[in-house]
C-alpha cells in the first residue's frame, strides 16, 4: 500500500481520588489479546474470550479519521513545546515504509520530528553478538490494592548495576493475557540498546488482573472489574514495590509505559489520572473505556472526561498510538482518544499498519517505535 503523507503541526483535569473497582466493573469494548504473536510475544491465550461485540458505531470506522477533521485539530495551539533531547543516543532505523498506510503527528520537537513508523530489518530477531538483559518471571509483590501477593516479569539491562540509576518502561498486556504476551521485549529493547538507539532500562510486565476473584472461567466482565483497579496498583503498590527493590531512576523523564489493546486503554488511564508521573504513553490499539469515546458512556472504567492535563509540566513528552487497517475493534476509540488529546493541546503522535492485524504483527513494531523514542529527555 502506498504511503500516505504525514500531516504535522507545530507544537494538558485535575487529579480524582482513586476508586477501586473490583468486580461488576463497566465494561470495555471487546478486543482479544492476539493469539499468533511475532516473536514470541504472547503465549497463544489471547483469543476471543467470549469478548462482546464491538458496537455498530464502529462498524466501518475510516482509519485515522477524515483528512478534513484532521487538518482543524492540527490548527489547534499545543499547550506545550516539546523540547528538544538532551541524550545523545542514535536516531531510530527505519526501513520498509510500504506497510505504513497514515501517519498523523500533532506537535513537533523531540521524537515528534521523527514521523517515519517503518522499522528495521530483524528488529525482533536475536542476534549473536548482543548480550541481551536477564528476564526474570513470577516475581512477586504485595498488593494493597488487591489485598493480596501479584506476580510480575522483568527484564534487567545487561550489565545491570546496583550503583547506577536505570529508566523504566511498563509494559502491559491485554485481555485474557498475562505479563508473557511481552516476551519479545527483551530483544527488541536489547537489540536497540545495543544500537545504541536506547539507553539501557529495566522493562517490567506487570500481571493487570488485580482482583481475589480466579481467572480461572472468569467472565469479560470480571476481567474489565480486575482491570480498572490496575492504575491504583501500579502506582500505589507495583511502582513502589520496584523503586524500593531496584535500581530505579525516576521522575518523569525516566518513566515510561505501553499497552496493548485492553492494556493501552489501562496505561492512558494511568497517565492521565496521574498527570507528571509518566513521561513517555503508548496506546497500541486501546479499547474504549479511558473516556467516552462516543455513545459508549456506560463501558467508561475511568472517571476521565477527556484526555487533558492542565499543567503543561505535567504532559508527557511523547504519547504514541496506532492500530491496523484491518483492526476490528478499537479504531474508533483510538481515533477518539486521539481527537480528544489534540483538542486538548496534547501533543500525540498515530499511525495505521496496512494488514497486519490486531495481534503482535501490530504490537511488536509498535514497542520498536515507542522504545526507540524514549528516555531521551533530562538525563
Amino acid at each position: 500500500m502506498k504511503r500516505m503523507k504525514t500531516i504535522k503541526k507545530h507544537s494538558q483535569t485535575a487529579k480524582r481520588p482513586k476508586t477501586v473497582c473490583r468486580r461488576g466493573a463497566a465494561v470495555v469494548l471487546a478486543a482479544a489479546a492476539g493469539a499468533a504473536l511475532l516473536a514470541g510475544c504472547g503465549n497463544g491465550t489471547g483469543t476471543d474470550g467470549g469478548a462482546a461485540a464491538p458496537l455498530a458505531s464502529e462498524s466501518g470506522t475510516q482509519p485515522g479519521g477524515s483528512e478534513t477533521q484532521t487538518e482543524q485539530l492540527a490548527s489547534a495551539t499545543p499547550k506545550v513545546a516539546v523540547p528538544a533531547f538532551t541524550a545523545d543516543f542514535e536516531p531510530l532505523t527505519h526501513g520498509d515504509a510500504s506497510q505504513i498506510a497514515q501517519t498523523v503527528v500533532y506537535g513537533s520537537g523531540g521524537a515528534y520530528d521523527d514521523t517515519d513508523f517503518s522499522v528495521s530489518d530483524g528488529y525482533a530477531s536475536e542476534r549473536d553478538d548482543v548480550t541481551y538483559g536477564e528476564y526474570i518471571t513470577g516475581v512477586t509483590y504485595f498488593s494493597q490494592t488487591a489485598g493480596m501477593e501479584k506476580t510480575f516479569n522483568i527484564v534487567l539491562p545487561a550489565g545491570y548495576d546496583e550503583d547506577v540509576s536505570y529508566p523504566v518502561l511498563y509494559l502491559l498486556h491485554g485481555y485474557n493475557g498475562d505479563p508473557n504476551e511481552w516476551n519479545a521485549a527483551r530483544v527488541v529493547c536489547g537489540n536497540l540498546q545495543a544500537s545504541g538507539q536506547m539507553p539501557p532500562c529495566i522493562i517490567v510486565m506487570p500481571d493487570l488482573w488485580t482482583s481475589q476473584e480466579s481467572k480461572d472461567g472468569a467472565s469479560f466482565m470480571d476481567w474489565i472489574s480486575a482491570f480498572s483497579a490496575f492504575p491504583q496498583d501500579l502506582t500505589e503498590d507495583l511502582m513502589p514495590y520496584i523503586n524500593s527493590h531496584y535500581s530505579v531512576a525516576t521522575g518523569k523523564e525516566n518513566t515510561a509505559i505501553l499497552g496493548l489493546s485492553m492494556g493501552g486503554e489501562q496505561a492512558l488511564v494511568a497517565a492521565f489520572e496521574n498527570p507528571g508521573v509518566f513521561g513517555y504513553v503508548g496506546a497500541l490499539a486501546p479499547m474504549t473505556g479511558a473516556i467516552d469515546t462516543g455513545g459508549a458512556s456506560r463501558f467508561v472504567t475511568s472517571g476521565l472526561k477527556e484526555l487533558n492535563m492542565e499543567d503543561p509540566d505535567d504532559i508527557p513528552y511523547y504519547i504514541m498510538q496506532n492500530y491496523d487497517t484491518e483492526e476490528p475493534w478499537d479504531k474508533e476509540a483510538t481515533d477518539a482518544y486521539r481527537v480528544s488529546m489534540t483538542e486538548n493541546g496534547i501533543p500525540n503522535a498515530f499511525y495505521i499498519l496496512a494488514g497486519t492485524g490486531h495481534d503482535g504483527n501490530t504490537w511488536v513494531p509498535g514497542l520498536y517505535n515507542f522504545a526507540g523514542r524514549i528516555f531521551r529527555y533530562g538525563r
